[in-house]
């Protein structure tokens, strides 16, 4: 691994931030002595009582545009490779290729997510899955999943495309749901 590549993945970071986002996690685990510092960010932490540990929902109020914290972020954060960030470290993507992939990925959220959040009045969370199933246990007695996908084929299809985009480039057939 060169310093340029290292560089190169760190600007794809930055200028990604689909993770921060909360579009491929719902959340980010702690370890005990990060809890003190996202705190001070205004974030705030909550703690599994089941599986024990600390975490904070996504889309992250660190970042606007890039992460503020990017230099003290959490471990789970600065330890994370997506599949797009490990081809820019191993060179077998430019980092120009790698955000036009970012640039379309982006685009296709702009295009559903707004919609999407509408159907199922929740300005909480950007995690698609988790909407979704928002929208299908609000349904009401007699409508379908099928029925509704068929009122609503252009929103599929732009999540569909989003959704292999995610599996091509970041998470190769991963449903992920934390960092």
């Amino acid at each position: 691994m060169n310093e340029k590549n290292i560089l190169n993945g760190e600007a794809l970071c930055q200028e990604c931030g689909l993770c921060c986002q909360g579009v491929f996690h719902s959340y980010v685990r702690l370890l005990d002595d990060e809890v003190s510092i996202i705190e001070k960010t205004n974030i705030n932490v909550q703690f599994d009582q089941e599986e024990k540990f600390s975490f904070f929902t996504l889309a992250c109020l660190a970042f606007d545009g890039h992460c503020s914290i990017y230099q003290e972020r959490p471990s789970t954060c600065s330890k994370h490779r997506c599949e797009l960030l490990q081809s820019i470290i191993q060179e077998e993507i430019e980092i120009q290729d790698a955000l036009m992939i970012v640039d379309k990925m982006k685009f296709l959220l702009d295009e559903f997510l707004p919609e999407l959040k509408h159907l199922c009045d929740n300005k909480k969370t950007n995690f698609p899955p988790q909407l979704m199933d928002i929208i299908f246990d609000s349904f009401e007695e007699g409508k379908t999943k099928e029925e509704f996908k068929k009122d609503h084929k252009k929103l599929f299809m732009k999540i569909a495309v989003f959704g292999f985009l995610k599996n091509k480039y970041f998470y190769k057939n991963e449903q992920a749901k934390s960092l």
